[in-house]
């Protein structure tokens, strides 16, 4: 195409992805005739690359490998997008967050097109399901956040601050999340104890993802949780060094570890996990590279058992939205390897990194109304030796915590062609109802 190494700006606008906005100024508006009207114009570099390239440069030069092209014994990969209702109580207390912040939020986006508390507002809401607790107050970004170690203990936070101005001013504050109880066991904490309770019973260790590690460490959660239900699990930290990751791994399973957590940045490039036929990924994060890579650490050259990979979220929430629109740019990414969907191509030219795309979405302007599922089975599809075990719906149905002493358990058989899938779910009298309803099933058993 006669391009030169320093031609970037001119390969850019014939085959990358370039915003150009154009801003009006507010008071140049009234009298757009006059030669005084004012316009600011800006260009910036967006992620992706135009579907040409591949038909251009890639089609007729290069050969894309895939694992099952090197290897005729690769096991198969099954993955499933599996989401889970939250419970009453915590479904309330993630609304609080959402109305509190998301109403102002909202506004900036529709007015100027970015929000200030955006950030704020999307890690609060993605991190906050998983950790309902010594939480703390949602601050203002440009609020000082020095809160005593003690605060995130105490019953009555909202009292202490008040009393306490010289901490944290009032008016920083956004929100204050509701303190749920430390001690339950939450609707992703208990189907992710069934599932590694499951692939432990069929001898397979289980690695399990979460991304948020920093001030609010999920992994000690789930750490304690595993190891309250007998489990052997360990979590690999960060101050392990990357060069010595995969010995003190191979250190673990002589020892005996059944379960390895970790911050998938961790292992996502550079290791065969071959130990850990099962993945777990409690929390997704908003890294599509980093999803990708990390997701196929056990699914590798000389793995000899079939790999399942599990991911988890709550339905009706921002991790949702979030998986929704990871699995969209990950179609994209398959697509560019030569195996492209229409579906694939619009997430591509659209050109977002997931965090404008996020923003959309809070907004009301996200165009792709397709659902996590549809999406993930397409990728299913395209992908190479992959099984998809939920066809027609991938979200389990989790029951909520039930203050009465009467329970039902009723098993929900559905059938697809051949296969035949159980669920089993317990709850009252009422909820029951309800499920049954909304799932259009038969209930084949009832126990009391």
């Amino acid at each position: 195409e006669g391009f030169l190494w320093t031609d970037t700006q001119k390969w850019l606008q014939s085959f990358g992805i370039l915003e150009r906005m154009t801003k009006t100024m507010r008071e140049a508006q009234d009298n757009s005739a006059s030669r005084g009207s004012k316009k600011r114009e800006s260009i910036r570099r967006k992620p992706g690359v135009s579907p040409l390239v591949y038909s251009k440069f890639l089609l007729g030069n290069t050969v894309f490998l895939q694992l099952d092209d090197i290897s005729d014994n690769l096991p198969a990969l099954t993955e499933n997008v599996v989401g889970i209702r939250m419970s009453h109580e915590l479904e309330l207390a993630y609304q609080k967050i959402e109305s509190c912040i998301g109403e102002r939020v909202r506004k900036e986006m529709a007015r100027t097109g970015h929000s200030s508390l955006l950030g704020t507002y999307m890690m609060s809401l993605l991190s906050y399901p998983d950790q309902p607790f010594h939480f703390g107050p949602i601050l203002h970004p440009s609020a000082k956040k020095e809160l005593p170690e003690e605060y995130f203990f105490l019953d009555e936070k909202e009292k202490f601050l008040m009393e306490n101005p010289g901490i944290i001013d009032p008016k920083d504050i956004l929100v204050i999340p509701y303190d749920l109880p430390e001690e339950a066991i939450y609707p992703k904490e208990r189907l992710l104890l069934e599932i590694v309770e499951k692939e432990i019973k069929e001898h397979r260790r289980c690695l399990i993802f979460a991304t948020f590690t920093g001030i609010r460490n999920v992994t000690v959660r789930i750490e304690s949780l595993l190891k309250s239900k007998n489990f052997r699990a360990v979590t690999l930290k960060s101050t392990v060094p990357p060069e010595t990751r995969i010995s003190w791994v191979n250190e673990k399973v002589k020892q005996g570890y059944e379960i390895i957590i970790a911050n998938p940045e961790l292992v996502k490039t550079g290791l065969d996990l071959l130990d850990f036929p099962s993945i777990v990924f409690f929390e997704t994060g908003y890294n599509t590279f980093t999803l990708r890579q990390s997701s196929r650490r056990s699914w590798r050259l000389g793995q000899k058992r079939d790999v399942r990979i599990y991911y988890l979220f709550y339905q009706s929430t921002l991790q949702e939205q979030c998986l929704k629109l990871m699995g969209a740019k990950l179609e994209a990414a398959i697509g560019i390897e030569g195996k492209f969907s229409e579906e694939g191509l619009v997430a591509m030219s659209s050109g977002d990194d997931l965090m404008n795309a996020l923003a959309k979405s809070i907004a009301g302007k996200i165009e792709n109304t397709d659902s996590v599922e549809n999406i993930w089975k397409r990728m299913a599809q395209k992908a190479p030796n992959k099984n998809t075990p939920f066809p027609e719906e991938s979200s389990f149905i989790i029951p909520e915590a039930i203050p009465q002493s009467k329970l039902i358990m009723i098993e929900i058989i559905r059938q697809h062609g051949k296969r035949r899938i159980i669920e089993h779910v317990e709850g009252n009298e009422q909820e029951i109802k309800k499920i049954m309803q909304e799932t259009q099933k038969t209930a084949q058993m009832l126990l009391f």
